[in-house]
Parts: C-alpha cells; sequence; structure tokens
C-alpha cells in the first residue's frame, strides 16, 4: 500500500509537471522536424522529459534526507549529478551543443558517483575495475539516448527497470518507485501519436539515474541478472553499433538503423504496438532478472539472449525480410 503512493503520487505531481513543461517547450519552439531518419510523421515537441527530472529530483533528494541509509553519500551525488546531467540535456534540446562537451559532462558526473562505488571484483586491480565502470555507464547513458526513437519506448522501459530494481534492491526502492510513477505521468503524453518527445535532457538523465541505481546494487552475484533486464535496450543498442563499426560507419553518426527502428518501419505496427510487444519481452526478463537472482544468473542470461533474439526474428519474420 505505502508502495503504490508513492507511485501514484509521483504519478500525479509528474502529469502535472509533465504539462506545464509541454506548454514551457511549446512557446520556445522546440519542435523535431520531419526527417529521413524520423519515425514520426509531423513536427512535434522535444524536452518533455524534463518533467520527469522536475518530479524526480525534489522527491528523491527529500527521501535522502528523511531516510537514513548506508548509501546517502552515493545516493546524495547520483541527484546532483543527474541534475547535471538533465541540465545538459536541455541546453542541448534548446540548441544541439558538440559531442565532446555531451561526453565530457557524462564522463565526470559519472566519476564521480564511481568514487562512492566500492570495489565489486577482486581479481582486478580497482583503478581498472572503475576505467571499465565508467565506459559500461557512460555507453549506457548514450545507449539510452539511442533507443528513444520512437513514441512510448524509452519511458516505459524506465517503468519497467526502475519497478524491477524496486522490487530486489531496498536501498533505492523508493526512489526507484518515485521513477516508476513520475515515468508514467509522462507517458501520458509520449503514447503513439506522442504530443512531445522526451528530448536529451529525458533520455540522458533515465538512462544515467537508471544505471545508478544499478550500479550501486552490482556485484558478482548481480551482473548477470542487472544485464538481463536490461537485455531489450543493450543488446539492440550494442549489436547495431558493432554492425555499423564493422561496415565501416561512423557510430556516431544519426541513423536509423535499430532493430525497433526497423521494425517500425518494415512490419506494418504502429509505435504503440510495438511497444506492447515490448512490454510482453519485459515481463518474461523480469522473471528471468528474479530467476538469476536466485542462482541461475548464467542460464537466465543465456535465456534472455535467446528471448530477445527470437523477438527479433519474430519482428524480421513479419516484415518477410
Amino acid at each position: 500500500m505505502i508502495d503504490a503512493i508513492y507511485i501514484i503520487g509521483a504519478f500525479l505531481l509528474g502529469t502535472y509537471i509533465c504539462l506545464k513543461v509541454r506548454w514551457l517547450c511549446e512557446g520556445r519552439g522546440m519542435f523535431n522536424e520531419v526527417n529521413k531518419r524520423s519515425s514520426h510523421k509531423k513536427p512535434t515537441l522535444r524536452g518533455g522529459g524534463l518533467g520527469i527530472v522536475l518530479t524526480v529530483i525534489p522527491a528523491s533528494f527529500i527521501i535522502v534526507f528523511i531516510e537514513d541509509s548506508e548509501i546517502r553519500k552515493y545516493l546524495l551525488a547520483l541527484l546532483f549529478t543527474s541534475s547535471a546531467i538533465a541540465a545538459m540535456g536541455w541546453l542541448d534540446d534548446i540548441k544541439p551543443r558538440p559531442a565532446w562537451l555531451r561526453l565530457a559532462v557524462q564522463t565526470v558526473c559519472v566519476a564521480i558517483c564511481l568514487y562512492f562505488v566500492p570495489q565489486v571484483f577482486d581479481f582486478i586491480p580497482i583503478w581498472l575495475e572503475k576505467i571499465i565502470f565508467l565506459f559500461a555507464w557512460v555507453w549506457f547513458i548514450n545507449l539510452y539516448n539511442f533507443m528513444d526513437g520512437i513514441d512510448g519506448y524509452a519511458a516505459s522501459q524506465a517503468v519497467f527497470i526502475a519497478f524491477a530494481l524496486s522490487l530486489v534492491f531496498l536501498n533505492i526502492k523508493l526512489i526507484a518507485l518515485v521513477l516508476v510513477g513520475a515515468s508514467i505521468g509522462f507517458l501520458r503524453l509520449n503514447w503513439h501519436p506522442a504530443k512531445i518527445f522526451l528530448g536529451d535532457v529525458g533520455s540522458t538523465f533515465l538512462g544515467f539515474i537508471l544505471a545508478g541505481l544499478m550500479f550501486i546494487n552490482l556485484n558478482t552475484q548481480t551482473i548477470l541478472p542487472l544485464l538481463t533486464l536490461t537485455l531489450l535496450f543493450s543488446a539492440d543498442a550494442t549489436f547495431t553499433l558493432i554492425k555499423r563499426i564493422l561496415k565501416g560507419k561512423k557510430p556516431w553518426q544519426p541513423h536509423k538503423e535499430h532493430f525497433y527502428q526497423k521494425a517500425i518501419s518494415t512490419t506494418g505496427l504502429s509505435h504503440s504496438e510495438f511497444v506492447i510487444r515490448a512490454m510482453g519481452i519485459n515481463i518474461i526478463l523480469l522473471v528471468l532478472f528474479i530467476l538469476g537472482l536466485s542462482g541461475l544468473a548464467v542460464f537466465s542470461f543465456i535465456c534472455g539472449l535467446i528471448v530477445v533474439s527470437l523477438f527479433a526474428w519474430r519482428m524480421k519474420y513479419i516484415s518477410g525480410k
């Protein structure tokens, strides 16, 4: 019952703030125009993720100060740096900023948070572990941004991952629940046909904070289950990146080669129809995530890869290609 109060409260507050943010973005003329890479059919507002940020950050600060948490310093660092990530994203939504600047801000913010993360693996030097985690975290931020290309997909994935984390990790449970409620509130405006997009402010913030909630709970028992939980996004983005590099294409250039983008353009499915199917896959991944935490991590991860691969094959089969 208490959990529901956090979700409902964040949903109501998030819905209200997202509506205000929509008017703000409209007043600034922050529209994504239609181009050859677009999945939308008409100019659509961007920057709506600011509503999630303005809901989650203040509420989470209150939670951190009220709760007597052993990871309080880490959570404070995560919230302050999440704000910086969101601010950089908002500036980029107003006017595109250089990629090196965005990457520099992300790297510094991740490094600050990783300072508070204890060593996970004792078979490698801690400095090497931090470097690996830094690359992984920055990659997750950007893959989340890459995967925000159709209505409702990134926001629904945030609902799924945050809810799954709240079921298992008590140290970040309330913040995760607030994130669930705020993301559902935004989904009311982002469901197909979307009235507003997350924008960089929303996608980078979600990628950063979701990774942060996972990294503080990372250990030798949770690493594969957590990877299983994120497979729908991480497998698509990573596979597409590798494929583009092997073809000699510049990985940082905008494109329309992700699996979900091809599925929309070739199957005839609407955005919402694809997202609903993806939600079904997420339910399976949630079961595998919990199963992996019970001691069957390798088995669950392999099953997750198979499930996601079959989903991709099914979409390709429907398209006839």
